[in-house]
């Protein structure tokens, strides 16, 4: 197979990006790598660096906040719901 037929199937099969959230299409996106390789899967042996978790969220009213790492998102998560109990 060649080069630019492989990279056109990677390009097909990739979901697009999903966009930060904004005031206009509010909501919560949480972006993570994997954590779970299947046992058969030979990219597992590499060393590889994990990406840190990242999230964003968007309100109605304005409100926006974005995260990076683990910790952070789970609060950012936290207080989104919060928010949007409160917002209401």
């Amino acid at each position: 197979m060649s080069t630019t037929a492989r990279q056109d199937t990677l390009r097909t099969c990739a979901p697009p990006p999903s966009p930060d959230p904004t005031p206009a299409q509010p909501g919560i996106r949480i972006s993570a790598a994997p954590i779970y390789r299947h046992h058969d899967d030979r990219a597992r042996w590499y060393l590889q660096t994990a990406t840190a978790p990242t999230a964003a969220c968007a309100c109605r009213c304005g409100y926006t906040d974005t995260a990076r790492g683990a910790e952070a998102v789970a609060a950012l998560a936290t207080s989104y719901k919060e928010h949007r109990a409160a917002c209401r």
